[in-house]
């Protein structure tokens, strides 16, 4: 997930490793947040969450578009979406509950929720 399977992605540095790996672990409680969401609501869906775009190296961020100082490029960001499909109730649930404190790009509309570990701010793409 980190690299999207490009050998172009492989993080160097251990700063930039190590915030992968600290994004890693929020990654990981809000899937099992997601998944313990769904199940008190009695949803039986997938509680699968993909990740779309990770760690992007200046290069790569480039080439896809995105903004200069993005948090991609630290590996403290990355893209998401619920794999069951209830994308706007995920960007809810994120927003109101399991990122509150953190850092949310509200992309539902284009079928994304921006992930990052800067404090509590918004912005819709």
């Amino acid at each position: 997930e980190v690299t999207q399977n490009d050998s172009r992605r492989i993080p160097n540095g251990y700063t930039t490793i190590r915030s992968i790996l600290n994004h890693a672990f929020h990654l990981d409680v809000i899937r099992e947040e997601w998944a313990r969401y769904l199940k008190n609501k009695g949803d039986s869906s997938s509680p699968a969450i993909a990740i779309t775009s990770w760690y992007r190296p200046p290069l790569v961020n480039r080439e896809v578009g995105g903004v200069e100082n993005s948090r991609h490029i630290l590996g403290s960001a990355s893209d998401s979406y619920p794999v069951n499909g209830q994308i706007w109730e995920y960007q809810r649930w994120l927003n109101n509950t399991a990122w509150s404190d953190r850092a949310l790009g509200l992309g539902a509309n284009k079928g994304f929720c921006h992930l990052d570990e800067r404090g509590p701010i918004r912005w819709n793409y």
